[in-house]
């Protein structure tokens, strides 16, 4: 009869767990999450070397954002331009020189892939649960970010840099760490 690698794998890896004092214990099992992450993380760098086309994703944010922005009193107009040699929707104001668009690192993709590999590089149950209600958190989340950097803008009409890369930015790496450690917790 064969024996199952993956069990025989996990027996081992238990055996050696037990064999350890709780403070060996702890620096390994730190240790093997870190070397998890960094393998889970390896899909964002690929993802990052291959810039594949986001356009369903950038889209579909352009007419959340839209779609708020009319509950607001705005008129926006979604239309097209080229950045880096690739299409993506441009968000206008109808009767204003306000331009914004969405291009693949405003979609908030790489704050899922982050998500996901700390949720998966942990050992708990419910992963999939948590990625699927954390990429709807984070995509929303994106969604009134973006909204308020457009609002910001309109109303103040200054430089919104800071707040584009910093307050948001921060932000979200924030929200990713609050969303892993309350799934960690409960």
């Amino acid at each position: 009869m064969k024996k199952n690698p993956i069990k025989f794998v996990l027996k081992k890896r238990q055996g050696f767990l037990n064999s350890l004092n709780e403070k060996n214990r702890k620096i390994y099992l730190t240790l093997e999450f870190f070397l998890k992450l960094l393998v889970l993380a390896t899909p964002l760098y690929l993802i990052e070397w291959l810039k594949p086309n986001l356009w369903i994703l950038e889209f579909s944010q352009a007419i959340a954002v839209k779609n708020i922005l009319l509950l607001f009193g705005y008129k926006p107009i979604i239309t097209t331009t080229i950045s880096r040699e690739t299409l993506i929707p441009l968000l206008t104001l109808e009767n204003s020189e306000i331009n914004f668009g969405i291009d693949p690192a405003c979609t908030a993709y790489r704050s899922v892939l982050a998500f996901a590999a700390l949720v998966l590089a942990y050992n708990k149950k419910n992963k999939i649960k948590a990625i699927i209600f954390g990429t709807i958190i984070i995509f929303a989340v994106n969604i009134l970010r973006i909204t308020s950097l457009i609002l910001y803008s309109i109303r103040i009409n200054e430089n919104i840099e800071f707040l584009h890369t910093f307050l948001w930015r921060e932000g979200l790496i924030t929200l990713i760490l609050v969303m892993w450690l309350f799934w960690i917790k409960n």
